[in-house]
């Protein structure tokens, strides 16, 4: 295997995006063979969903314990583990913060595909829903910064 350079790089990482799946992928590709398809991703190659809910004062408690009894079993089957789960300790606290990595948007949309027709996952949907503890969902798709990446 040798190391691609410059425009050599780019052009091969093009013509063959779809074995990359994004083009997050395309800035993420360090080498490849000559003959084939066979490259290797640096470490920071992944799609960070960061989640945020805001939880209606008082209620943080009960929304931990119905997630935790009814929702992170069947999420963690579908997206593996969270980077991490977290509850405000000063700030704003009504506040949970969860962060998901997955290789690329192809990948994320296709767990939460499967995710969302979970029987178990739906039960929790309707229970969330019925129990009204989260006031505001907000979640942004993220890439880490090239000097820090996320070891997986």
């Amino acid at each position: 295997m040798r190391a691609a350079r410059g425009p050599e790089k780019l052009s091969f990482l093009k013509e063959n995006l779809d074995c990359f799946g994004s083009l997050y992928s395309i800035a993420s590709a360090t080498r490849f063979s000559e003959g084939g398809n066979v490259f290797e991703i640096k470490e920071n190659h992944v799609l960070i969903d960061l989640r945020t809910y805001r939880v209606r004062p008082g209620k943080l408690p009960q929304e931990l314990d119905l997630y935790a009894k009814h929702g992170f079993a069947s999420q963690m089957r579908h997206l593996g583990p969270p980077i991490a789960y977290l509850q405000a300790e000063s700030g704003d606290l009504n506040t949970l913060v969860h962060l998901w990595a997955f290789d690329n948007a192809g990948d994320r949309a296709q767990k939460r595909a499967a995710m969302m027709s979970d029987p178990e996952w739906e039960n929790y949907l309707k229970l969330a829903d019925e129990a009204g503890y989260l006031v505001e969902q907000r979640n942004s798709l993220m890439v880490p910064a090239s000097f820090a990446p996320i070891k997986r």
